[in-house]
């Protein structure tokens, strides 16, 4: 995270396909609506994020025994 310009990721990821990640910048050209702020904890050396709720096609499923979810670079 020190060497990004921001310590923020964007995610583009779409079912059955390939997706990306793009770290140190957001990429607004990548979402629509609100954007939401969420806790990231380094300290294991890569960043994880909690994923107990998850959103698709605007249905929200809840999952409170949900692992973080781990981005790495």
């Amino acid at each position: 995270m020190p060497n990004l310009d921001m310590p923020v990721f964007t995610a583009d990821l779409t079912n059955d396909s390939t997706g990306t990640y793009e770290f140190g910048r957001i990429n607004q050209a990548k979402f629509r609506g609100a954007l939401t702020n969420v806790p990231v904890n380094a300290s294991s050396g890569f960043w994880q994020i909690d994923s107990k709720t998850i959103s698709i096609d605007g249905k929200v499923t809840q999952r409170p025994a949900a692992s973080p979810a781990i981005a790495g670079m």
